[in-house]
């Protein structure tokens, strides 16, 4: 697993989007946004926990539309969230998914 940056995340994310978009036979990329264990200082949450798997298809990636919704769930299975309404939770590191 290679550890990317959000931004460095996002780049590889949108890429893959827009090569669909404009035709390419891919399928859309899956990977991880990890938060850090700091972001809830009250609480314990496992790596799993606080993992959320998201894909390439996801508007948030692709610049042509309307919308800009990240949608993910997370590695338990016992969250699914809005990523994009949350952007005061510091994430550790994200990663693509072979």
């Amino acid at each position: 697993m290679k550890k990317l940056s959000f931004n460095e995340f996002c780049n590889v994310m949108a890429e893959r989007a827009a090569a669909i978009h404009e035709g390419a036979n891919l399928p859309h990329l899956k990977g991880v946004v990890v938060y850090k264990e700091s972001n809830w200082p009250n609480k314990h949450y496992s790596l799993a926990e606080r993992s959320y798997r998201t894909t390439s298809d996801e508007k948030y990636f692709g610049h042509w539309y309307i919308g800009s919704s990240l949608f993910a769930r997370s590695l338990d299975g016992s969250d699914f969230a809005r990523l994009d309404y949350y952007p005061n939770w510091k994430i550790d590191y994200c990663y693509i998914e072979e």
